[in-house]
């Protein structure tokens, strides 16, 4: 088998963990976390720790794991270490079929969304389902596999870059929540933000679902691990992404929420919705502050188009490393110090695909309408699967200390089992009594399992050629 020279450094891995972590979400989740917690900062500056928590144990355990073992990928190598074989090559395919290609073709949607609004006020031309949307998308996924195709190091450059993209407005609210109310009498504050209860719809605390969407909103930081064969000193560089990235992560949400709240209060980060950051910077800039924002906003989904395509490929890729999936052979051919066509064309077809897939979810057609939530379901499966590799540390990882061995695994155990039971709709059913969720998860599973189908074939006739 032909590798790839190793390429990428420190900086490359932490811009996977905080770049993807850092799409759209952490800039549309503050009204939801700040709803569920009754209005009060808090409340829900607690939940977003909490959050926090869970993806830090997380990320240590796996960096526990990439001190001791070097192969391709690190998600399917972990896994397959901590079970066998067959089970890190159905986790194998489901990382490079099903989870990081719908995650992909989301954010380009997502990515649509917010470049379309800049240019107008019409909310017909920037819903998801709308063409200008979906072109914009299409055009992002085109763009990125032709880059990561042609010019990987450009790829690189790009995702280091737009690092510094997603990071600058986090700052920024951060330092103009501790002067606002020096730059606008009307701003509350620190103090004022920590002392007002904005009203909320319900009136209620629902502290399970605030942690719930944090939770979400930190999910991706193991994206460095796919990189794992072409990172320098991975063993030393890779543990070093995952801990550090995943510390600024938390640190990085919790000054930002700090300081929008404080900017313009706790009431209109309720009231604004999604549109609160918007609105925040609309009122330091004027009119062209809300559109400086959604351009931030645009670089930053498209930076997770740019990662999910690289997390994509190289999951096929590690496939093909132990000569199985779609065309093995011409999954690990190298050109160039750069992967053949083969993996990239998969992506590209994949994450069309799954485009289709949600712009028919969007439409509400019947049972397709089920998969609107379906980034999140693929995202609480892994964190179920994640669980084999806890327990393995907390049986052989003998040489460790305490924290390693079992209070980082227990933490990560209770975060993963609490996210897997929140993906599946149970969480949903057992306090909302809703049903709704249960039943996307049903529907998700049973689209798993016709893509499965060639996974099973192409399993059974490896290991017929094998006899």
């Amino acid at each position: 088998m032909s590798v790839t020279k190793k390429k990428y450094g420190l900086l490359t891995g932490l811009a996977m963990v905080i770049g993807v972590v850092i799409g759209c979400g952490v800039f549309i989740k503050a009204s939801s976390v700040l709803n569920a917690s009754g209005g009060n900062l808090f409340i829900s500056l607690l939940a977003w720790l909490i959050g926090g928590i869970i993806m830090i144990a997380s990320g240590f355990c796996f960096a526990v794991y990439a001190n001791r073992i070097e192969k391709f990928n690190g998600c399917i190598d972990y896994i397959e270490h901590a079970s066998n074989k067959t089970i890190g090559y159905y986790f194998g395919y489901y990382l490079g079929m099903i989870c990081f290609p719908i995650v992909g073709s989301h954010v380009s949607i997502i990515g649509g969304h917010y470049l379309v609004r800049c240019f107008t006020d019409n909310p017909d031309l920037y819903s998801y389902t709308s063409y200008p949307v979906m072109i914009v998308a299409v055009i992002l996924i085109t763009g990125f596999f032709l880059i990561n195709y042609l010019a990987p190091k450009i790829s690189n450059k790009f995702q280091v870059s737009v690092l510094f993209v997603k990071i600058a407005p986090i700052i920024f609210v951060a330092v103009i929540g501790i002067f606002a109310p020096l730059i606008n009498s009307d701003c509350p504050g620190i103090i004022g933000a920590f002392k007002e209860n904005a009203t909320t719809k319900s009136g209620v605390v629902s502290f399970g679902e605030a942690i719930k969407i944090t939770s979400f909103a930190y999910d991706g930081w193991i994206s460095a691990a796919a990189l794992n064969a072409e990172m320098k000193d991975s063993k030393k560089n890779l543990p070093r992404a995952i801990i550090g990235g995943t510390i600024a992560l938390i640190i990085f949400y919790l000054i930002y929420f700090i300081g929008l709240s404080a900017t313009i209060g706790n009431q209109d980060v309720l009231d604004k919705g999604d549109l609160s950051a918007a609105f925040l910077f609309n009122k330091i800039f004027g009119l062209s502050g809300a559109a400086i924002f959604t351009i931030f906003i645009f670089l930053s989904c498209s930076g997770n188009v740019n990662a999910m395509i690289i997390c994509t490929s190289r999951s096929l890729i590690a496939l093909g490393v132990r000569n199985e999936g779609f065309m093995p052979k011409k999954m690990v051919e190298v050109k160039n110090d750069n992967f053949g066509k083969t993996p990239y064309l998969f992506t590209y077809g994949l994450m069309m695909f799954y485009l289709l897939i949600w712009w028919l979810a969007y439409k509400e057609l019947p049972v397709f309408k089920y998969l609107a939530s379906m980034d999140e379901i693929v995202c609480a499966i892994v964190y179920g699967v994640y669980i084999v590799v806890y327990i393995y540390i907390m049986r052989n990882f003998t040489n460790e200390n305490i924290i390693k061995r079992y209070i980082m695994p227990v933490i990560a155990i209770v975060g993963g089992a609490f996210f897997c039971i929140c993906g599946m709709g149970l969480y949903q059913l057992i306090v909302d009594k809703n049903a709704e969720s249960l039943i996307a998860f049903a529907v998700f599973t049973a689209l798993s399992l016709i893509i499965y189908i060639p996974a099973i074939i192409l399993r059974i006739r490896n290991k017929k050629n094998n006899i």
